[in-house]
């Protein structure tokens, strides 16, 4: 619909490790890349984070466990497997649409 109404950038929330070789998750993000890239907007932005680190209304296990290993291992974890906070994917989100450079823009969790 917004393309129709004449948007012409798009971003994308996706997950680091997406595959459609990877587990049912992973696939499905792999999928969601696949169906906005057929959709053909001009510029197109997609954002690979590791792990969320926000406040959830529901609790979730195995997120609370993964953020704080990696909190207490700190540097120790690569770059790319840290937490990134949902204000910086937000901002991502939202630079990939004002920027809107022509394209397509992957971001992985490292560059967030």
């Amino acid at each position: 619909w917004a393309k129709q109404a004449g948007a012409t950038r798009l971003s994308l929330n996706s997950s680091l490790g997406a595959s459609r070789k990877g587990n049912f998750y992973l696939r499905t993000k792999a999928e969601a890349e696949d169906g906005v890239r057929a959709l053909g907007y001009p510029s197109l932005t997609i954002v690979r984070p590791s792990l969320i680190d926000a406040e959830r209304d529901v609790a979730r296990p195995g997120e609370v466990a993964g953020l704080w290993v990696a909190r207490a291992l700190g540097p120790l974890v690569p770059r790319r497997y840290r937490p990134v906070t949902a204000q910086r994917i937000a901002q991502a989100l939202l630079e990939g649409v004002l920027q809107g450079l022509p394209g397509e823009h992957l971001l992985e969790s490292e560059q967030l």
